[in-house]
């Protein structure tokens, strides 16, 4: 008799402790993000969770940001990426 892969990934998704460690996770960068914010910007972005299923049953949290363009730049607005740096990304 063999494991079902499948159940154990739905069994983990669905667990507490995975679901608080990337809440946790998430409010961490939430956290890094608001600094950045208020160094570089003086704390006009608000940022916000969003919990999810994803089609494939993985549990995620999204950070979301009130400033879209400065995230990706447009001709009006700089290229700040506060989320990509508050997640270590370069």
């Amino acid at each position: 008799m063999g494991v079902d892969v499948h159940d154990v990934f739905e069994q983990a998704n669905q667990s507490d402790q995975l679901r608080a460690a990337v809440r946790q996770r998430a409010t961490n960068m939430v956290q890094r993000a608001r600094r950045i914010d208020a160094k570089e910007t003086d704390s006009r972005n608000e940022f916000h969770l969003a919990e999810e299923f994803r089609r494939n049953g993985r549990y995620v949290v999204n950070v979301h940001s009130s400033d879209v363009e400065g995230e990706y730049g447009t001709s009006r607005a700089k290229r700040m990426r506060i989320l990509r740096r508050a997640m270590g990304g370069r």
